[in-house]
């Protein structure tokens, strides 16, 4: 295991000079770093190098997803005109230890790590971490962070705000067909920056009906599999934690090597569930609605306790889901469509914001009702997949995105039929390309699509 925990993790050990103005040089680079008083700026990764006993002249990542996907947020402190409250989304992590580039990529979503630094009278940063060096150079910010033998260099820009939506729409090819009873009902569908593989799971309507996982190796085409003899319900969710793929089913937790080589690990949870959607951030697994013994608490928000087994309440929605997807971008779940119970015929078209931080929801709106969704987060962007049922085996499939900084939802064209008894059974993305399960409920034969994020 190798994460970054360290970083900006010592205490603030002196205090920001408390200034009722700022001088010069303090109030310029206050204004680069923020936008001025009461202000706050995104920057992003233009160049990143990674040192360490493998590379001690530095090998460049800065074109790595889990590189370009972080964002560093400086927000000035009301009141204290020297502070200022700087959080890294760092959302895909980096191994610090790898030997070359591709290796530096890593399938572990970490939250948002946040700290005071403090601008001196001389325009100077201090970040009270002798790890952590921050520089202002011109319109761009040198950061330095070291642990050991590895140290991560990074120069930042500002980011470009949003500007209207996102061009162009999802041209979908196929890239292969994987056949299997079961994959229709529920099934998990996820994928892997550091194997550059898709993962299935799926309960198997035939023999046993034994747990079934599909590694699709899209470098080489290579299909694996894996059968786990372990007697569950229909519904899976796939997550890839640190280099292992884990199987949320109904009442089992399963850990699987993402090479499908060794037995996998099952640790009973304490539920009941099923159509519940589930997301995750650092070793947490996040479930939420779907109980299948207690439909009243549908509705609410667990965590899984890596220890225990336990899933433990956390927080509840508005209204019991179903069938609904959603993920968690810069601590806060976001919850889309669905049914309000296992069979219900009426769709939703809710948008639950639920924050983890101080557990409050906001209720916000889709273009229109979806049955059934499937999510995946790119940056600061969620795309979304959804089903619309409008006739006996035949729905309406359709594309979406919803940028969490200003909370804002998009349609998206494809090149994909609007409906038909074919439709969309999972989304996933790696670095700036969607793929997704798609094919007809009454068969066991469905495509790998992908498309290049608009």
């Amino acid at each position: 295991m190798n994460r970054l925990k360290w970083l900006l993790a010592a205490p603030l050990l002196f205090a920001c000079q408390n200034e009722e103005s700022l001088l010069q040089k303090d109030a310029e680079t206050l204004t680069s770093l923020t936008g001025g008083a009461g202000n706050i700026k995104r920057w992003k990764i233009e160049s990143a190098t990674l040192t360490n006993s493998f590379k001690p002249k530095g090998m460049s990542i800065g074109t790595l997803a889990n590189v370009k996907d972080d964002e560093f947020i400086f927000e000035s402190e009301p009141g204290d005109a020297n502070k200022v409250v700087f959080t890294w989304q760092t959302r895909n992590e980096i191994r610090t230890s790898a030997s070359s580039t591709k290796m530096a990529l890593l399938d572990y979503y970490r939250s948002a790590i946040q700290k005071i630094i403090c601008i001196q009278s001389d325009g100077s940063i201090v970040t009270g971490d002798p790890n952590v060096k921050m520089e202002l150079v011109s319109d761009r910010i040198k950061l330095d962070i070291t642990k050991g033998n590895a140290s991560l260099h990074f120069e930042l820009t500002t980011e470009n705000e949003d500007t209207g939506e996102l061009a162009g729409s999802l041209n979908f090819n196929q890239l292969t067909t994987v056949s299997g009873k079961g994959i229709e009902q529920a099934a998990g569908f996820v994928g892997s920056e550091a194997s550059n593989s898709l993962y299935i799971a799926y309960r198997s309507l035939e023999g046993s009906q034994p747990e079934k996982i599909i590694r699709y190796g899209i470098d080489d085409g290579t299909v694996l599999t894996q059968e786990f003899e372990k007697s569950d319900f229909v519904t899976k969710e796939a997550h890839i934690i640190n280099d292992e793929l884990k199987i949320v089913g109904a009442r089992f937790v399963n850990t699987y090597s993402l090479d499908l080589s060794k037995e996998p690990v099952s640790v009973p949870h304490n539920l009941t569930l099923s159509r519940y959607g589930s997301t995750v951030v650092d070793h947490e697994v996040f479930l939420f609605g779907g109980d299948l013994l207690n439909t009243a608490k549908a509705n609410t928000v667990y965590k899984h306790d890596q220890q225990s087994g336990l899933l433990n309440e956390v927080g509840t929605l508005p209204e019991p889901r179903f069938w609904a997807h959603g993920e968690i971008v810069d601590d806060k779940l976001f919850v889309f469509g669905g049914r309000q119970s296992f069979t219900s015929a009426e769709a939703e078209d809710d948008i639950f914001i639920f924050d983890l931080t101080n557990k409050s929801t906001q209720t916000l709106k889709l273009p229109k009702p979806l049955h059934r969704t499937f999510a995946a987060r790119f940056e600061h962007f969620i795309f979304i997949a959804g089903q619309r049922e409008i006739g006996v085996q035949n729905w309406e499939t359709s594309f979406g995105v919803f940028n969490t900084h200003d909370n804002s939802y998009q349609e998206l064209p494809s090149s994909l039929p609007t409906n038909g008894k074919e439709t969309v059974y999972g989304i996933t993305i790696i670095g700036s390309t969607m793929y997704i399960l798609y094919g007809a409920t009454d068969t066991s034969s469905f495509g790998i699509y992908s498309a290049s994020l608009p």
